[in-house]
Order: C-alpha cells, then structure tokens, then sequence
C-alpha cells in the first residue's frame, strides 16, 4: 500500500461484546415479530449453523478474545477502545476526529 491508508480498530472489552451481541439479537428478532432463538433459526441456512441463543454471549466473547489489538509496527493504525458508556455514536465521533485530524 502508498501509505494512503488508515486503518482503524475497535476495541471493545470482550464482555460488552457478548452483551451486544445478545441485545442485537433480541433487538432484531422483535422487530421480525420473532423471539431470538426463532430469529436465530431463521439464520441458519444463511450461516449454514444453527446458533443457540443461550449460547451467543459466550460464543462473541471466544470470538471476541481472538483478535489483536494495534501493534507499534502498524502505521496509518489507530485504536478506538470501546467501553460500555460508548453508543455507536460515541465510536462513530471518535472515528471522525481520528479520520478528519488527519486530513
């Protein structure tokens, strides 16, 4: 790459990723009129697993421990760590003071 790049990571803390996840999924299936273990079987095909909706919150926090935070060695990289007094609006600004601090 030229260098024309940035990059940015969010990183929430592993806990607050498994209660979004289940509070997406509950969110989402009540607007389907569905509840989440029915919206979670309606995935299925499309993911090609069926999912338990017990299971979810355990399930994003393995996934969730699996991915590595900015490393020094990474340029055009930021890091945006994401805390549970954060909405997507609070992530969403501090992307754009990342993003337009740059320009």
């Amino acid at each position: 790459m030229d260098g024309n790049v940035t990059f940015i990571i969010l990183n929430p803390e592993v806990d607050l990723l498994g209660d979004r996840a289940v509070k997406r999924v509950e969110d989402m299936g009540k607007e389907k009129g569905m509840t989440p273990q029915e919206y979670l079987d309606s995935l299925a095909d499309a993911i090609g697993h069926k999912l338990k909706y017990e299971d979810m919150k355990a399930i994003t926090e393995m996934i969730g421990r699996g991915y590595e935070m900015k490393q020094e060695d990474e340029p055009n990289t930021y890091q945006i760590d994401v805390d549970a007094n954060m909405d997507k609006t609070d992530v969403f600004e501090a992307a754009k003071k990342i993003v337009f601090g740059l320009m």
